[in-house]
């Protein structure tokens, strides 16, 4: 099905006309859409077409006007003729609508489909991520994935980093004490005596605090 298409304006434009030119005018236009005819009329489409009671007084005055022109083989619509679409353009688009629905119902039955040119372009701008979300190789940029599989590493590393900070740590040795202020010399004969129960490293030049286990 095609459309005619008249502007808004076209009533103001054929303002002169009388009702008879202005009905057989619009009923060309109509006849040229539907039969697509590029505006071109043979005498047979007019006596066809034209409702009114005289149709030859309404082609004179469409001529007068130069709303029509004569041609060899009848007549041609020159008025509003800008804004239909032509035969070749109507023509791809129901090519292009044909192989679509022809696609669609391929589609629907579960036949295998060949993609047109545009279906291929519009699903190479697809994002696969929508429907592959677990495929590590299409995650993020949708091609090699390279980029994301390099972060995804860092962020593994980086989470093994804080684990290990988590992880119970040895407590650090316990550094000797210093000695205390009120001490003295080690005798050699108090380890002999065995009155040493401090816990003081005995080394040569340190000093202990006394403490005798034979007076507890």
């Amino acid at each position: 099905m095609t459309w005619t298409k008249l502007s808004d304006d076209f009533g103001e434009q054929c303002s002169g006309l009388s009702d008879a030119a202005y009905r057989t005018h619009s009923e060309a236009l109509i006849w040229c859409m539907r039969r697509e005819t590029d505006g071109l009329l043979s005498d047979r489409d007019v006596r066809r077409f034209a409702e009114t009671a005289d149709p030859d007084e309404a082609v004179r005055e469409l001529l007068d006007h130069g709303f029509w022109r004569q041609t060899p083989t009848g007549f041609e619509v020159l008025h509003h003729m800008e804004h239909q679409p032509d035969s070749e353009v109507l023509a791809a688009r129901r090519t292009n609508d044909a192989e679509r629905q022809t696609r669609a119902r391929r589609k629907a039955a579960g036949l295998d489909v060949t993609p047109s040119r545009r279906d291929t372009t519009r699903e190479s701008r697809r994002d696969d991520t929508r429907d592959h979300p677990r495929d590590s190789g299409r995650v993020g940029s949708g091609r090699s994935g390279t980029t994301d599989q390099t972060k995804g590493a860092e962020k593994k590393e980086t989470q093994d980093a804080h684990a290990r900070t988590r992880e119970p740590q040895p407590a650090p040795s316990a550094e000797p004490p210093l000695t205390p202020a009120v001490s003295a010399p080690l005798p050699a004969t108090d380890t002999e005596r065995g009155r040493c129960d401090c816990g003081w490293q005995l080394a040569p030049g340190e000093h202990y605090l006394s403490c005798d286990r034979r007076a507890s």
